[in-house]
């Protein structure tokens, strides 16, 4: 299952780097082309900083402190570039709530998974 998801999340990665070029040589810049691509520079971001988690030096609540505050500003930055709000009043109200609610979602579910495999390792060393 574990080859499984890797070989379809590189399938899902590949396609959606050669359909976001493809759309763009065929359908040239338009509005949505544009929104696409500021989202996909700001999720190879998003995983750049993901790297923060790797370094063993830095506590997790560091880490994600700054993961938060990094990710945030790639978020804000790109939501500036596409006009989302023509102020920080109108960010604050309107981009920041909805990126915060992903970003718990998401955390959550990655710390969640992480733990519940933690979990499952402990058990089959205890058993032995």
């Amino acid at each position: 299952m574990k080859k499984f998801l890797l070989y379809l999340e590189r399938g899902l990665a590949i396609g959606f780097l050669v359909t976001t070029f493809c759309l763009l040589v065929n359908t040239g810049a338009n509005e949505t082309m544009r929104q696409v691509l500021v989202w996909m520079i700001a999720s190879a971001l998003y995983g750049v900083i993901s790297l923060l988690f790797e370094i063993d030096s830095l506590p997790l609540p560091a880490a994600t402190a700054l993961h938060l505050l990094l990710c945030t500003a790639v978020t804000s930055l790109s939501a500036w570039v596409l006009g989302y709000a023509d102020s920080l009043l109108g960010m604050a109200l309107h981009v920041f709530p909805t990126f915060l609610a992903i970003y718990a979602v998401i955390y959550l579910s990655i710390f969640a998974s992480i733990w519940i495999g933690a979990r499952r390792m402990n058990r089959k060393l205890g058993a032995r």
